[in-house]
């Protein structure tokens, strides 16, 4: 079954794309507003290498549109509140790095059931390992360090309430998880069908999780307490934001999790608004993906999109059209 067309929601100030909660097609993927694929031959799927280089061409499109869009993302703020506050653009930049979150688990979800080959497995799993290490340091690195300083910067505490609790709403699946991967003793033992089950066990607080927190930063503009624009409380925070986002990434992992969080984010999403974020020089972005993800070079061939941020199709659903096409000749054969 597809996914009906997304529809915008507000909350408070908030637009979010949305859609009812409906099963999901573990061979279909859609975003709103764009249908982005490769060939099977410009997916680079029999040398996965060739797919991550940021000449990578991505302009050949496949009719069954495989990418890692299938989960709702939510709109930035600064798009959908034509503002540009401390907490708008806080927000902003972590709907960013959510979006990646969220397709990192597409990308899991939707190819989990297709990978069968020993080594794609191993490289499936560390893969699946990468994206765990990449949402338990977000959300250690947030409880840590972001919310205590922006409630010292607000001078109130408990703002935070709401998002410890959602936190608390999946942190128990995320850990199951983590161990059903980390205790595997062969390849063979994996069971795409039982990471799903695990997965579906808290999907539903995760995305919601992912969602709520972007709304629960923008609010913060509404304070009292709130930093009058201009002002030294303004440029504090705004230092609090620019330096907890700079550090979270590479401090996580610079060849796990810094190349799995470029390889899923997409350059196009919002008409390309957002192509050279997070901000830095073209060279030290091809050196991330290039360099530092080549100490685990066989995983990124799972990611929804090549080096330059352009979606992809996803790597282990490439085969199933030709297996469906070759279903209906036998078919036709038997007849």
């Amino acid at each position: 079954m597809l996914l009906p067309s997304l529809s915008p929601l507000t909350f408070g100030n908030a637009q979010y794309w949305s859609a009812p909660h409906q099963p999901l097609d573990h061979h279909h993927c859609f975003a709103p507003g764009h249908d982005h694929g490769t060939t099977n031959e410009s997916c680079g799927k029999a040398v996965g290498r060739s797919a991550l280089f940021l000449d990578q061409d991505s302009t050949v499109r496949d009719e069954k549109g495989q990418h890692a869009d299938h989960f709702p993302k939510p709109k930035t703020k600064q798009l959908s509140k034509v503002q540009d506050d401390i907490f708008t653009k806080g927000a902003t930049h972590m709907a960013l790095l959510h979006n990646s979150v969220l397709r990192g688990f597409n990308t899991i979800y939707l190819q989990a059931p297709h990978v069968k080959d020993e080594q794609e497995i191993t490289d499936f799993m560390g893969y699946c390992l990468a994206w765990h290490k990449f949402v338990a340091s977000h959300h250690d690195d947030e409880e840590r360090e972001l919310f205590p300083a922006v409630e010292g910067v607000l001078n109130e505490k408990g703002l935070w309430e709401k998002t410890h609790q959602e936190h608390q709403s999946f942190l128990g699946g995320l850990s199951d998880f983590e161990t059903y991967l980390g205790t595997l003793d062969s390849p063979y033992l994996f069971s795409g069908a039982e990471l799903v089950r695990i997965m579906d066990s808290f999907r539903e607080p995760f995305v919601n999780h992912f969602h709520s927190e972007i709304a629960t930063i923008a609010n913060f503009s509404t304070l009292p307490n709130a930093p009058a624009p201009g002002s030294p409380e303004a440029d504090k925070t705004a230092a609090t934001f620019k330096a907890w986002g700079k550090k979270t990434l590479t401090k996580a992992g610079m060849t796990d999790v810094v190349p799995f969080c470029l390889l899923n984010m997409d350059a196009t999403y919002e008409d390309g608004m957002w192509a050279n974020w997070p901000p830095m020089p073209g060279p030290i972005r091809w050196m991330m993906v290039n360099v530092f993800g080549s100490w685990n070079w066989g995983w990124w061939r799972y990611a929804s999109c090549y080096g330059n941020g352009m979606p992809r199709p996803l790597y282990a659903l490439q085969g199933l059209k030709e297996d469906e096409a070759e279903g209906k000749e036998t078919d036709k054969g038997e007849l």
